[in-house]
């Protein structure tokens, strides 16, 4: 969807917040916010029934910050009803524990102007880890239509995004709740069919890793595989998504076992890794990764750190 309108520093742009029961680091990700160049801003926390000081430590933003409450329905609800109060021409999302750059917005809104077709924008992140060490996490540039990539790996960190709010309204419900974690690469892959991206090489933000960070929650194998297998099969209900894919079932099968593939390579379960890949092969031959299928079937796991290194630089 490409948008002619002039984008400059009264261009709005509406910060979705949710939270829950994090008043400790909350006012860290507002002041990163407040303290963008880019000023021309709409701070929406969306509260999702914190039982903390979270009401209290939000009182001190009145009139800067717009405060939604809600029962407690999860990060996807949440992100939807601060979605649905946006009166910004762009939405941006950021997690309650994570921080932008000063100059994130700004960097972003260029690349909007200059690519009128470009429907999401978003970039890097360096992860903080409780000992105060920092590991950056970025992609080389990527542009344009990103869907197929999107089914493969997920390069869109979610405290980076900034989206045009037109393309949201086009997808509503846009965060899915069935899905407990990775319903948001759902949503990027649904927008990904409808417009294109740009992933920034530039680090926009950090990440704090802590104890009660999701990311840092630990899955079993079969849940993942189950949650991945029904996150594809969402993918056919929506026309966008059949327009490019058809009834591609097998390349999703083959990306489904690829993925299997990975868990147990990183396990060091090599016999288990190249049986995934094998399968994989026979779904969708050429809809693979044939640098990490060649890596899962010939080289020992006692190389994953450095190969993975090489093959994240690459991606």
């Amino acid at each position: 969807m490409a948008c002619d309108a002039v984008i400059n520093n009264r261009t709005l742009v509406t910060v979705v917040i949710p939270t829950y029961n994090r008043a400790n680091v909350l006012p860290r990700a507002i002041e990163s916010v407040l303290a963008q160049s880019h000023s021309c801003i709409e701070i929406l926390v969306v509260d999702d029934g914190s039982t903390d000081s979270t009401q209290d430590l939000l009182r001190r933003y009145i009139g800067r910050v717009e405060v939604i409450r809600q029962k407690n329905g999860g990060v996807a609800e949440a992100r939807n009803a601060g979605i649905r109060s946006a009166n910004g021409e762009f939405v941006a999302f950021l997690d309650s524990d994570d921080e932008w750059m000063p100059t994130k917005l700004a960097k972003q809104l260029k690349i909007f102007e200059k690519y009128p077709n470009v429907g999401l924008v978003c970039g890097g992140m360096r992860d903080i880890l409780p000992d105060g060490m920092t590991r950056v996490v970025r992609h080389r540039t990527l542009r344009g239509n990103l869907f197929k990539t999107l089914l493969k790996y997920n390069p869109v960190r979610t405290s980076t995004v900034v989206v045009r709010r037109a393309n949201l309204e086009a997808v509503i419900p846009c965060f899915v709740s069935s899905f407990p974690v990775s319903e948001d690469w759902q949503l990027w892959m649904r927008l990904a069919a409808r417009c294109e991206f740009v992933v920034m090489s530039d680090i926009l933000g950090s990440r704090f890793i802590g104890q009660d960070n999701l990311s840092s929650v630990p899955y079993d194998q079969e849940f993942c595989l189950t949650l991945l297998r029904g996150i594809y099969e969402s993918l056919f209900s929506d026309e966008a998504v059949t327009a490019i894919l058809g009834n591609e079932r097998n390349f999703i099968e083959g990306n489904i076992c690829m993925s299997a593939a990975e868990y147990y390579y990183s396990q060091s379960q090599s016999n288990m890794a190249r049986k995934e890949v094998l399968k994989a092969l026979w779904h969708s031959p050429l809809g693979i990764d044939w640098v990490r299928a060649f890596t899962y079937l010939t080289l020992p796991p006692r190389y994953r750190n450095k190969i993975k290194r090489m093959l994240f630089r690459s991606a």
